[in-house]
């Protein structure tokens, strides 16, 4: 599926997606920015990679093959901007994460194996919606 890159349209079918479960996210799955300030770093192979971790499913983003940056854990959780529904977040809160350490992700399924992200940034700590972006499995 070709995603727009406007984020009315995407908003649109954000609020017509499935809801998903944190037992889906295993594995690789490319990144694609589609809207915001993050650029988008497809060309580099950006990806995120799931797994389990004593008993919590974790993650971290990468690219070049081999740079990792962004451990998340991943969460049940909703998406306050449209009605409480139901999302996978991603939670980046960690001290070690310098740059991410202050970004939320929450997923939604549009169909098997892709993913629409909304990705908000803590300001004192309240969620500000700062773009859309795909996560499509590889």
């Amino acid at each position: 599926m070709k995603l727009p890159r406007d984020n009315k349209k995407l908003d649109e079918i954000y609020k017509n997606s499935s809801e998903s479960t944190i037992n889906e996210f295993e594995g690789d799955y490319k990144v694609i920015m589609l809207t915001g300030s993050i650029p988008n770093f497809s060309w580099a192979g950006h990806s995120k990679r799931f797994y389990m971790k004593d008993g919590n499913k974790i993650g971290h983003n990468y690219a070049l093959l081999f740079f990792t940056f962004g451990h998340f854990r991943v969460e049940d959780g909703v998406c306050d901007d449209f009605s409480d529904m139901k999302a996978v977040v991603l939670n980046y809160g960690k001290d070690h994460n310098i740059i991410t350490k202050y970004i939320l992700d929450k997923l939604r399924k549009i169909e098997e194996g892709t993913y629409l992200g909304r990705f908000y940034s803590l300001k004192s700590g309240k969620p500000v919606f700062a773009g859309y972006f795909g996560l499509i499995k590889k």
